[in-house]
This record gives structure tokens, C-alpha cells and sequence, in this order.
């Protein structure tokens, strides 16, 4: 196990400042390590160290790591806590939507972001993904307006030109199994409440209006031009399609027994050693 032992200043459980020997654990490292095992009959000398195998990484530092060693203590130095951290999310994820050709505000600058929140917030899981060029194949264009927060605990999904002024949840709570095509549709509510004291990078978050579709089992929700007005809650039952659809302003749902579970996308390896999606035709 690889560990970085040194002496620091930190907060114990009960936020007490002390001083001490403390250990890093190295996880990245550790995950890279395990993979370049090397034997050889004696000890490596000189010119022969050459035949030990390396590892460079070539990336921006918030893609591959952000520590959080000490508490913020508004002094408006953010590097190593917790809402620095935060903040390496957030700018993250404003690249992988830009990828996405979905138009979100920027992040905006630490002192800001302190005193009045973040311009946007987005959540996923790495299933949906991991890769940036996964997940760009799944959500395609539409909009995150300013303050607004799309979460998305579900790996099967598709959004095409979705736009969000507010706050959405799309939850599934089996990640292997439910599923969400949205094509066209508009969310609007009040969203994140902005005064309360919220602590963002715990999701410790208070709303004023949310709009919440949750997946049971394999559930599988679908709308097409659609516009959700305001708060609510949307409950797919495990093996059901609920079908969400719009005429003359009313909203109705067409309730239908969902086909044996078999996802909706389909994974090929091509010649350049890319992952490409296509659409199954039954889900």
C-alpha cells in the first residue's frame, strides 16, 4: 500500500486544531502501481534502471486529482478544501457539457462562488460514462440556465436538447436497470433556494421547487416535446414505460409493460480503438 506520511496541521473529529504524523493514502498511484509488476534475477544498476517500466500522464491536475487537507477558513484561499474541491467539479463538468454542445454558464470565480453559489450545478454517476466521449453520446445540445442543477443518478440514459431553468433529479434506483430517453422537453421551477445555507459539495442543498423522476426496478421513462412546469414528482414502477405527452398544454402519461430489460445502448470498439454508441431498438 502506498502511503505520504508527514507532519501536518489538522481538525479532529470533535474541530479541534491540532498538529501531528498523519499518512496520505495514494489511491491513484496505488491503482497504477498494482499494474506494472516487474521481476528481475538481481538488483537494477546504472544504466540497466532504464528496463524498470514508467507511467507519465499527460492532463489538466483537476482531471486526476483534488485533495481536500484542510478546512476553509474564508480567508479566500480555496487550494486543498473542500469547496476548492467543489470547485475542480464544477469546472469539470462545464467542459464535459460545453463537449456535449449543451449551453451552461460559466463556473464562476471562488470568491463568488463563496459568497452566492455556484452559476450551475451538475451530477452524475461515472457509469454514465466514464469517458467524456461516452457520456457526449448520450447527452446531446440543450441548455442549463443560469442557477439551474441537473442530477443524474442513472447510467442509461439519452438527452437530446433538454433545457432546465430550475432543478431536475432523474434518479434510478437500480443503476443497472432503469432507463430515461428525453428528447425536446423543458423544465421550469423555482429550483435551489440561494439564501439558505447551503453546503454545496455535500449536497446539503434546500429547494424551493425540484422536479423529481424516480425509477423503480427497471423503469423506463420517456418524453418527447414536453414542458414540466413547477415542482413535482414523477414514480415509474419497476417494469412499466411511462410515456409523458403534451397536447394543447395539458400533460397526460400512457402507461405500457416495458419489454424485457436489455438496455439501450450497444457498445462497439472501432478501428481506432473508440467507443461507439448505437441506439437498441427495443427497451
Amino acid at each position: 500500500m502506498l502511503v505520504n506520511p508527514k507532519r501536518a496541521v489538522y481538525f479532529d473529529g470533535d474541530g479541534q486544531k491540532r498538529e501531528g504524523r498523519i499518512a496520505r493514502l495514494e489511491c491513484t498511484m496505488q491503482n497504477i502501481s498494482e499494474q506494472m509488476e516487474s521481476t528481475f534475477s538481481g538488483r537494477l544498476e546504472g544504466s540497466s534502471l532504464t528496463e524498470m517500466s514508467s507511467f507519465l500522464t499527460y492532463n489538466q491536475r483537476r482531471k486526476t486529482i483534488s485533495c481536500t487537507k484542510r478546512k476553509y477558513g474564508g480567508d479566500g484561499l480555496f487550494l486543498e478544501t473542500p469547496e476548492g474541491a467543489f470547485l475542480d467539479v464544477l469546472n469539470n463538468a462545464y467542459e464535459l457539457l460545453t463537449r456535449c454542445n449543451c449551453k451552461v454558464p460559466k463556473p464562476r470565480s471562488p470568491k463568488l462562488f463563496f459568497e452566492r453559489g455556484p452559476s450551475f450545478l451538475f451530477f452524475y454517476l461515472s457509469a454514465l460514462g466514464p469517458l467524456f466521449s461516452i457520456i457526449a453520446q448520450k447527452l446531446k445540445g440543450g441548455k442549463l440556465l443560469w442557477g439551474s442543477e441537473l442530477d443524474l443518478h442513472i447510467a442509461d440514459v439519452e438527452l437530446e436538447n433538454v433545457t432546465i431553468k430550475g432543478s431536475v433529479l432523474l434518479h434510478a434506483e437500480d443503476e443497472n436497470k432503469g432507463a430515461a430517453q428525453l428528447s425536446n422537453a423543458m423544465f421550469v421551477n423555482e429550483g435551489i433556494d440561494f439564501r439558505a445555507p447551503n453546503l454545496y459539495w455535500k449536497k446539503e442543498i434546500q429547494y424551493k421547487e425540484r422536479f423529481e423522476i424516480i425509477l423503480e426496478g427497471a423503469g423506463f421513462f420517456v418524453a418527447e416535446d414536453v414542458h414540466f412546469r413547477g415542482g413535482g414528482r414523477i414514480i415509474v414502477p419497476d417494469g412499466m414505460r411511462l410515456i409523458a405527452q403534451e397536447k394543447r398544454g395539458e400533460l397526460f402519461f400512457i402507461k405500457e409493460k416495458r419489454d424485457p430489460f436489455s438496455g439501450n445502448w450497444h457498445y462497439t470498439f472501432t478501428d481506432h480503438a473508440k467507443i461507439e454508441l448505437s441506439k437498441l431498438t427495443k427497451s
